[in-house]
Parts: structure tokens; sequence; C-alpha cells
């Protein structure tokens, strides 16, 4: 009888452990406390999203997989989980990926005003070269920043939940949400363009 007791008392103790473990790895990364606007746009996240930073990135997520057609993925997205599966949509086969939905930023020291607008005019005139073909220009335009945050210029990287076409593939709570989310961006990080 012991015994018994004795193990649903270790049981009991593993289970805990492996309880606070698992609460602990699904905490996101604190956020800098240098810069307040990513700062309140993290308090200000609907229950269940996340926010992480690293010191290139900023990505603001919900957890629950989605499946989006693989056109719909964006090149920048390789390193996030490289599920995929056929499912039949609209009468054909399609190639679908997992995806989160959410946003993903490149983050870099905040650009000044002087660094914007020499970006800006050397892209206006590569786009105003009648002699250069446009895959060409694209691919010698600077990167302009999406957002401004106190300390920081964030490039959008990718936006999984904002267009009509996602609202196909996103359950409806998480359509309005990502909506909410990108206001709330938007509110905190002044939007360059």
């Amino acid at each position: 009888m012991d015994f018994r007791i004795l193990r649903a008392v270790c049981v009991f103790f593993l289970a805990a452990g492996f309880s606070v473990t698992r609460l602990q790895a699904q905490t996101p990364s604190p956020v800098q406390p240098d810069d307040k606007l990513l700062a309140e746009i993290q308090k200000r996240l609907p229950m269940e999203w996340e926010m992480e930073i690293n010191g290139k990135e900023v990505t603001i997520r919900h957890p629950e997989t989605i499946w989006f057609p693989l056109d719909m993925i964006y090149p920048a997205d390789t390193n996030q989980r490289n599920q995929t599966r056929y499912e039949f949509r609209e009468g054909r086969k399609k190639l679908m990926a997992a995806r989160n939905a959410g946003f993903r930023f490149l983050i870099e020291p905040k650009w000044s005003k002087q660094k914007m607008e020499e970006a800006l005019s050397f892209n206006d005139r590569i786009w105003q070269d009648p002699d250069m073909a446009q895959r060409d220009k694209r691919k010698k335009m600077k990167r302009i920043p999406s957002h401004m945050s106190e300390r920081y210029s964030l490039f959008l990287l990718s936006d999984y939940g904002l267009t009509v076409d996602h609202k196909a593939y996103l359950p409806t709570y998480l359509y309005e949400q990502t909506g909410k989310i990108d206001k709330l961006i938007n509110l905190y990080c002044k939007p360059v363009y």
C-alpha cells in the first residue's frame, strides 16, 4: 500500500514539473525594455498571441497552425516550419504549407531622416530609368522600412491573415484578430508608407 502512495506522489511531481517546463517553453522572450512602443504592443495583444524579439526579428503570431496554399508563402519565410500536405480545394489538388497567423519583421537600428530620404530618392531614380527591365529594377531597389518604432526600423517580411485570400483559410476569429493587431502595430509604430 505504501508503494502505491509513493508512486502516486512521484507521478504527481513529475506531471507538475512537466507542466511548469512546458509553460516556460511557451513563454515568449521578453521585449527589450529600451523600446516602449514594442513593449506596449506586446501588452495589448489578444489572448494567446505572442511576441518574440531576438536581435534581428520581431515575430507576432498565434500558436495555432493554419494551412495556406504554397503559392501564398513568401520566400522570406523559409525558416518557419517546413510542413506541407496536399488538400483538395476548389476542385483541384493544392500543395499546402503550415504557417501561423501573424507578422514577421526584420529590425535594424532606427533610420535617420536623411538615410530614409536617400533610400527613397535612390529608388525613385531606379524606378524612372526607362532602359532597365522591371525585374532588374526590383532587384536594385533598396528595401525601405514599413514601420518605425521608438528605437527600430521594422521591415515587414510576412503577414499571414490580412488579405482577402487569407480569409478563406483562417477561422473568422483569427482573421478578425489579425486585423486588430495590424491596427495596433500601425497605432504604436508609425507606418512609413
